[in-house]
């Protein structure tokens, strides 16, 4: 009996053995994965943050990116303001020189001697007659007057165009008694 009895304690005794080797085993097993995931959350955190760097730096790329559009915009806005001030300045011009484009004091009094009391009414007149410039209009384009200016009580001068081809004529004009005005094509020629 007491070889059962030794028997059952080396039994025992190696499965003790085999259970301290499995819960040593398994506690290494634990502490290695604990150790891994720690330097794996360590490495993911790393990782994160530099994420985190560079998105702080897009971010501030994109505002500094943002700041200079905004600044050419603003640059274009006042590139077009004294565009148009400059465009208003120009017309201003144009006209106060048609304004000095002087009619003389004899042609005002024998027009108005015809019963035309305003010479640009001759003007406009000839500006209503496009029918008298001698040349078609090219690729659909239609001839108009675009300048026109009294150089007498009998002669006027005019540039024309359609858009691609323009020229200039001498047209002499004659107002009967009822103030009507008739013209004639003295000569043209195209630039």
């Amino acid at each position: 009996m007491k070889n059962n009895h030794v028997k059952i304690y080396s039994i025992l005794t190696v499965i003790i053995i085999i259970l301290l080797v499995v819960i040593v085993s398994r506690e290494l097993k634990i502490n290695t994965q604990n150790e891994l995931s720690l330097q794996l959350e360590t490495d993911m955190n790393s990782r994160i943050n530099k994420l985190n760097d560079n998105i702080d730096s897009l971010i501030d790329e994109n505002r500094l990116l943002s700041d200079k559009l905004n600044n050419s915009e603003e640059m274009n806005s006042l590139k077009a303001t004294e565009i148009k001030r400059l465009k208003k300045e120009l017309e201003l011009s144009v006209e106060r020189i048609e304004d000095l484009i002087i009619v003389d004091h004899t042609t005002i009094r024998n027009l108005e001697n015809q019963g035309i009391f305003n010479y640009k009414d001759i003007e406009l007149d000839l500006a209503e007659k496009p029918e008298l410039i001698g040349y078609d209009g090219v690729l659909g384009g239609k001839m108009f007057f675009w300048s026109i200016h009294l150089l007498d009580d009998r002669w006027v001068y005019a540039e024309f165009e359609d858009g691609h081809i323009a020229g200039s004529g001498i047209y002499e004009y004659t107002i009967d008694e009822n103030g009507m005005i008739t013209w004639k094509n003295i000569c043209e020629e195209l630039y």
